[in-house]
């Protein structure tokens, strides 16, 4: 997860929802869960242009326990992705995720959807920060005793 959706325009509902239940992912990953990062999110953070952006973007990935490095054997794999569609750093991503066996939360429609009908054929759990977070906290208040 690149962790930019704070600063988007938060007048959008769509994205606010969606800032709240990154902050909310955030905060957990502090405590009890494990944000994963890597190289290609390391990469992408170095190309945001507004430097004030970019501190705060790396400040928050910061928050990763583990790193997954890129090799020559993800590359393969993320081209095979690039084949269902997905752009090709989302492919890079995928591989990243597949290597950590990570979930990858997104805000990018098109590559939850790409995801959800490839599914039977990668072991990947894609899905929209909201839709996921509702997901597993539900769970969790199931859970709890």
């Amino acid at each position: 997860m690149l962790p930019q959706q704070p600063f988007d325009d938060q007048q959008v509902p769509r994205i606010h929802l969606e800032t709240e239940a990154v902050i909310a992912i955030l905060i957990r990953c502090l405590d009890a869960w494990e944000l994963v990062g890597s190289d290609a999110i390391d990469y992408e953070i170095r190309q945001i242009p507004d430097e004030a952006r970019r501190i705060q973007v790396e400040y928050l990935a910061r928050i990763a326990r583990a790193t997954v490095n890129v090799d020559e054997e993800m590359i393969e794999r993320a081209r095979l992705f690039t084949g269902w569609g997905l752009r090709a750093m989302d492919a890079v991503h995928v591989a990243c995720a597949e290597r950590a066996g990570a979930v990858i939360l997104t805000t990018d429609d098109t590559l939850v959807r790409i995801m959800h009908r490839k599914g039977h054929t990668i072991h990947i759990e894609v899905f929209n920060p909201v839709d996921w977070f509702l997901e597993v906290t539900s769970n969790e208040d199931k859970n709890a005793p």
